[in-house]
């Protein structure tokens, strides 16, 4: 029998997945937390590759960013 993960997990964003998500490493995202206003993780965890983000901030960071540019 196929496992779900529990919905509630689905709402938070891995460093890994956001890395692949933009073709970028954990120290770009965090110099776009510096610089470009990239959200902050909810979950903090050792050495940058255990953060967890909001899905919906990301999507909020992404819309602002399509905003500027249009």
């Amino acid at each position: 029998m196929l496992q779900r993960r529990p919905p509630h997990l689905d709402r938070y964003m891995k460093t890994s997945e956001l890395c692949e998500r933009y073709g970028r490493s954990v120290r770009t995202l965090i110099r776009w937390q510096e610089t470009r206003g990239f959200p902050q993780p909810m979950i903090q965890g050792g050495g940058g590759t255990e953060h967890r983000w909001l899905a919906q901030d990301v999507m909020e960071w992404e819309e602002s960013l399509r905003k500027q540019s249009a």
